[in-house]
C-alpha cells in the first residue's frame, strides 16, 4: 500500500485548498503569478522606444493575461478581505507597464487604459 505524505495544501482544479480551509494561500498563489507576469509585460513595455509594445497591444496582455490570474476564483473568496491587496497589485502592474507616476489617480488610470476596475469583477 503506497504511503501519502500529509501536505498542507492541496491543489484541485487550480484552487489551493488547506486543511483550515482559508483562501489566503490561494489568492496570495494567484497574486504572486500575476506579479511575475506583470514584471514580464514591464520588461517588454520598457523597451518601447526600441520595437517593443505599444500601448494597445500592453493593455490586451493586461487584460488577457493578468486579469484571469487575479480574479480566478473570486466568487469564492470575495468577501474574504484580500480584494484591496489583489487591486493593489492590479494597480501596481498597470503603473509598471504603462510608466505611470505614482500620483495618478487609480479612477483616471482605469479610465484612459480601459480596464475596470477589480471590484468589479466579483
Amino acid at each position: 500500500m503506497p504511503s501519502y505524505h500529509k501536505k498542507a495544501e492541496v491543489r484541485w482544479l487550480g484552487y489551493y485548498i488547506t486543511q483550515d480551509w482559508k483562501w489566503t494561500h490561494q489568492i496570495q498563489t494567484w497574486i504572486n503569478k500575476a506579479a511575475k507576469t506583470g514584471r514580464a509585460i514591464g520588461a517588454l513595455t520598457a523597451r518601447y522606444q526600441k520595437g517593443g509594445l505599444n500601448a494597445w497591444s500592453t493593455q490586451r496582455l493586461i487584460k488577457g493575461l493578468i486579469l484571469p490570474q487575479l480574479t480566478y476564483g473570486v466568487a469564492v473568496w470575495a468577501n474574504k478581505g484580500k480584494l484591496k491587496e489583489a487591486a493593489k497589485s492590479l494597480h501596481t502592474i498597470i503603473r509598471r507597464a504603462f510608466s505611470l507616476q505614482t500620483k495618478t489617480p487609480s479612477l483616471a488610470i482605469e479610465t484612459e487604459i480601459g480596464i475596470s476596475p477589480h471590484n468589479l469583477y466579483v
